[in-house]
């Protein structure tokens, strides 16, 4: 059964950080885009690269192993050749606690 963890403080999440957490055996990156907290899978779907190391320019996120971008609000690539999208999770903010559900 899936449940929240904590991950990160609201805190932690200013304009352009990433931050990336181990829960369990996966690795769960974080950011806050026009206040809005979100969650996907730290390792790009294209290389074995942590997307955290990336830089992020609005909804956009970019792996530095690569250059491949990807939409944190949605997963999906931005730039050809396309390939497969983020891996998502649901995101919550309770006070300052950034939860992530696995």
């Amino acid at each position: 059964m899936a449940e929240f963890h904590k991950v990160a403080q609201v805190s932690d999440l200013g304009p352009g950080k990433i931050k990336s957490t181990q829960v369990g055996s996966e690795y769960v990156a974080v950011t806050q885009v026009d206040g809005k907290v979100y969650a996907f899978d730290d390792t790009c779907p294209h290389a074995a690269c942590s997307m955290a190391e990336g830089e992020i320019d609005g909804e956009v996120i970019m792996c530095v192993c690569h250059g491949r971008e990807y939409n944190v609000t949605s997963g999906t690539p931005v730039n050809p050749p396309f390939g497969d999208p983020m891996k998502l999770y649901p995101a919550k903010v309770e006070g300052d606690d950034v939860l992530v559900e696995m």
